[in-house]
């Protein structure tokens, strides 16, 4: 390989096969020839980007000119499929590009996050769908129902995953995957009709939400990945706007939840002042209900999708994720409210998922 221009970036638009008649100004083409046939012209008037077949001995003034970008194969290797192979990438480049314009203008329109999800269907080729951290729908694409696989219907038809279906991903380690990867990835498993491409969708180091698309209607290809990535930035972009998403995500009153834990708000007034503008309201009997999940699963999809049904299973809680934990407070009017039967209700879940829970002692103030 030879690259004399290193300060500046090399930018190929497209190839043509080399020959007496080619027009050698165009500095964005990747032209394919053969050494004999580079050697018509002497290094001064190949001012272009080659990729040299050496079917003769390639003279060290063609290999070291300063007009010229090189690479070099040895003999063996057919000009015919090279160029193939490089049309293809070029062309999966072109597609990249373009659909990057497509998902910025999309974002540019301020269209809202259902059809960038439709934009991002056209891309794919395949049904998609957006979910939050606790593994709730918030976007299906158009094409959402399929006739044979049932855990992709039960996601876009009901809006939500089963305590089943969440047991299943924990089981089968899926969440642990999602972690590893901070970039969209291929799964498959024996009990998935069809593929997925799973990636996250992030805030910073946070993240918020999932893509999760399904190989139904063509095979994946690598590519798809990049789209994938991509889908998943414009995404971000998008549920940062739309303040709904955003907050069903637990990110509305994760903040000050953990300052209160932490004592890092203790005045009265700004309290009360915070739960105003977050639209909070506890009752006077408080207590502080902390589960520890990691016996059934500790990673984030989890830690989300458990923290909603514990929200749930206690009446009048707010709950939030915290040093992977799930940390509730429950409120009531009654100080007896908090019930032999709910806490027997909490304990039988608890054991049955191997999980424990420590439960604080009755107050009466936030401060």
């Amino acid at each position: 390989v030879h690259y004399p221009s290193e300060a500046n970036p090399l930018k190929i638009n497209g190839l043509l096969m080399f020959s007496k008649d080619s027009v050698l100004r165009e500095p964005e083409l990747l032209y394919i020839c053969r050494a004999s046939r580079i050697l018509e012209l002497p290094p001064s008037e190949l001012a272009i980007n080659a990729l040299c077949i050496e079917d003769v001995p390639l003279p060290a003034e063609y290999k070291t000119s300063p007009e010229l970008n090189l690479i070099v194969l040895n003999r063996a290797a057919d000009s015919s499929d090279i160029f193939r192979e490089i049309r293809d990438m070029l062309y999966e480049s072109q597609d990249c590009w373009y659909n990057s314009y497509k998902l910025l203008e999309t974002l540019s329109q301020g269209s809202g996050l259902q059809n960038i999800v439709e934009k991002g269907y056209e891309m794919l080729g395949n049904p998609f769908c957006i979910l939050d951290v606790s593994l709730m729908a918030i976007a299906v694409s158009s094409s959402k129902k399929l006739d044979d696989d049932p855990l992709w219907n039960e996601v876009v038809t009901s809006g939500y995953a089963s305590f089943e279906t969440a047991s299943f991903y924990s089981v089968e380690k899926i969440g642990e995957d999602m972690e590893k990867n901070d970039s969209p990835f291929f799964h498959v498993h024996e009990n998935l009709k069809y593929a997925r491409i799973m990636g996250k969708i992030k805030v910073g180091k946070k993240q918020i939400g999932s893509i999760i698309v399904c190989e139904h209607e063509r095979p994946f290809t690598k590519s798809d990945l990049e789209l994938a990535s991509l889908l998943c930035k414009a995404l971000s972009i998008e549920m940062q706007k739309n303040k709904t998403v955003y907050y069903s995500s637990g990110l509305k009153h994760e903040d000050f939840m953990r300052d209160l834990l932490e004592s890092k708000i203790r005045d009265k007034g700004t309290i009360e002042e915070r739960l105003k503008m977050l639209d909070m309201e506890f009752k006077k009997n408080l207590y502080v209900v902390t589960i520890d999940i990691s016996g059934y699963s500790s990673t984030s999809s989890s830690l989300g999708y458990m923290r909603n049904v514990f929200e749930k299973m206690v009446r009048s809680s707010k709950a939030i994720v915290n040093n992977d934990k799930i940390v509730m407070i429950a409120s009531f009017d009654d100080e007896k409210s908090f019930t032999k039967t709910d806490l027997d209700i909490l304990k039988v879940f608890l054991k049955n998922n191997s999980m424990f829970a420590g439960l604080s002692n009755c107050f009466y103030s936030l401060e």
